[in-house]
């Protein structure tokens, strides 16, 4: 009850105004003025915002283009992968491979 009584008070310390047409009519310019700069500054950042995605997503693509393996470099690859077969084949183990072992081993 002494929020009810509190709001009544408020409205006694400022009465609403009787506003006339005229000014009636500038508050409604105003109000509708600044939604439309809301609009515009939003828009604004969505443009901003797509563009910068834009630039991103080419970014990463010519990433990945430029990451593309080079065939000489394919070939020395496959060629350690092949000599470390081998040499696993001629210990009779895998060295490059860890191994874990319990202690029930």
């Amino acid at each position: 009850s002494e929020k009810i009584k509190n709001d009544s008070n408020v409205n006694k310390k400022f009465p609403k105004k009787n506003l006339s047409e005229e000014e009636k009519r500038e508050q409604r310019l105003a109000a509708l003025e600044a939604a439309e700069n809301r609009k515009n500054e939003w828009d604004n950042k969505l443009k901003r915002n797509k563009q910068k995605f834009k630039n991103d997503q080419a970014l990463k693509q010519s990433e990945e283009s430029s990451n593309e393996i080079n065939p000489i470099t394919s070939k020395v690859i496959d060629e350690c992968k092949n000599k470390e077969k081998e040499t696993a084949q001629k210990l009779g183990y895998d060295p490059y491979k860890a191994k874990f072992l319990n202690h029930n081993e």
